[in-house]
């Protein structure tokens, strides 16, 4: 059942890409283009060249696209390491066989998939030259996992280089050691249900699909001068519509398109 609902939610959001792509509406000029804040979702990744989303291959291209910052999973191995990798498991990466990132230490995992990355290195590498927006994944942190956290940002300014985002509320509301303001939750098709968490306090924002995030949620956001972030923007019309709107952030699969010159 799971299945279907996975490829009709694809069918439907091919469909809306296909719609909005083509509905009328006035370009941005070009300081509006270069005044969008396009996040590349996973880097920017290119299955025809083997380039996989969540690897330095994918945020190297993000960087030399020159979009304004990444999107990063982060998974947590079993002795509490933040990794970056969508998934729970390494069954669509290439390496040795397939592990569970929260049953796997962190020099196992890399010995069997080298291709995952410590947070630490994407950090290290990427932070100042990208805004980071990093995505917690699964159950909230444990301690020690939150102060490695802690220490692998620390060197760096919540907000201005960073944001951590999460589908869970109470994996940010244990977040104690970072602002509110940097603490993103992030809607699926439980915007409703999120959005009342976003408005009951404690988080800094909220990101949403295009689709979902209705005129009252951005009206609410904007007349309050909350930031917000839509997703998954992949043609430069729906730029425009998502722009225009009032986004703060504008996530997307096809991020090098949006900011490489018009065709």
């Amino acid at each position: 059942m799971t299945e279907y609902l996975n490829l009709a939610t694809r069918i439907a959001e091919s469909s809306a890409d296909v719609l909005f792509r083509w509905i009328p509406r006035a370009s941005l000029t070009p300081e509006q283009a270069n005044a969008c804040r396009v996040i590349a979702h996973r880097g920017c990744s290119d299955h025809k060249n083997n380039v996989i989303g969540n690897t330095l291959e994918a945020f190297e291209a993000a960087l030399q696209a020159r979009v304004y910052g990444i999107e990063l999973d982060v998974q947590w191995t079993l002795d509490d390491w933040p990794v970056v990798i969508h998934d729970p498991d390494t069954a669509s990466l290439p390496g040795a066989g397939t592990v569970e990132i929260g049953k796997t230490e962190l020099s196992e995992l890399r010995a069997l998939h080298p291709v995952v990355l410590r947070l630490e290195e994407v950090v290290d590498q990427y932070a100042g030259r990208l805004h980071l927006m990093i995505e917690l994944k699964n159950q909230p942190p444990t301690l020690k996992a939150r102060m490695r956290l802690l220490s692998c940002l620390k060197p760096w300014r919540p907000v201005e280089d960073y944001h951590l985002m999460a589908l869970d509320p109470q994996t940010l509301r244990q977040l104690e050691d970072f602002p509110q303001a940097c603490k993103l939750l992030i809607a699926t098709t439980n915007t409703r249900h999120i959005f009342r968490q976003f408005k009951s306090g404690d988080f800094g924002g909220l990101t949403g699909h295009y689709l979902l995030l209705s005129g009252r949620m951005r009206n609410y956001l904007n007349s309050r001068n909350v930031p917000w972030g839509t997703g998954f923007v992949n043609s430069r019309n729906l730029m425009a519509r998502e722009f225009r709107s009032g986004a703060s952030w504008i996530f997307s699969d096809k991020a090098d398109q949006l900011v490489g010159p018009a065709t």
